[in-house]
């Protein structure tokens, strides 16, 4: 099984835990909010995949018909491409809410739960490193402050920066490629949501590990469960 996968089961298992504690496991409600918000995310990422999937293969139709027609438009290759590189990063962002991301699972699939939970939780924490060094990158790239303090002239901003990315064209489209490039902060943002929820998830998972041993320990032994507030049938309680 994925591992955020099996990290989301075991949270289910953490939250109807708590209950039977009297405890709510996200007591303000955020946790659940955010996770809503990234669930319909990563609905709205896949759905524009889709469309820009679509119109790979029709921009790809059509390159084919018009060049056996011998009248080939020179745009359709570059639009096919940017296209397509819309639609994997959208995909992408999508796929680690949905835990369908490529991944190698042989050892995490041969350890212990406890074991494999903590792993999920290092793998995501690697991610958010990842996604927030990229955010990082793409802040001074995009340079919006510096853009809003020139009031947007754009020409006063790539003559004093040397940072062409709101002029610079495309090759055959005639457009800005900023509107292209903007899919790079979609895809960081959207990331960044699903990995912290995700993340978060992944916490609480390895927390009721923690909790469900030492109460099936105390169970075992007779002594009271320090992870919790409750104590075991038939002893004194401390």
């Amino acid at each position: 099984m994925n591992p955020l996968a099996s990290s989301l089961a075991a949270t289910a298992v953490v939250e109807t835990a708590t209950a039977t504690r009297g405890v709510s496991p996200d007591p303000t409600g955020v946790l659940i909010m955010l996770s809503k918000w990234s669930a319909r995310l990563a609905q709205l990422e896949l759905a524009a995949a889709g469309v820009m999937l679509t119109l790979v293969l029709g921009l790809l139709l059509l390159n084919i018909v018009t060049r056996a027609l011998g009248q080939a438009l020179f745009w359709v290759d570059e639009a096919a491409v940017l296209a397509m590189v819309w639609m994997a990063f959208l995909a992408s962002a999508a796929s680690l809410h949905n835990g369908t991301n490529i991944a190698m699972t042989l050892l995490v699939e041969r350890l212990p739960a406890p074991l494999a939970r903590l792993m999920d939780v290092l793998v995501t924490c690697i991610l958010l490193v990842f996604i927030g060094l990229l955010l990082l990158m793409l802040w001074r790239w995009f340079d919006p402050l510096t853009l809003w303090q020139m009031d947007g002239d754009l020409a006063a901003y790539s003559a004093t920066t040397f940072n062409f990315i709101y002029e610079e064209p495309t090759m055959t489209l005639g457009l800005r490629k900023v509107w292209f490039w903007l899919v790079l902060p979609l895809f960081a943002m959207g990331s960044a949501l699903h990995l912290g929820v995700r993340l978060v998830t992944s916490l609480q998972a390895l927390r009721s590990t923690g909790n469900t041993q030492g109460t099936t320990a105390a169970a075992f032994t007779g002594t009271p469960d320090t992870t919790g507030d409750t104590t075991v049938k038939g002893e004194k309680s401390w």
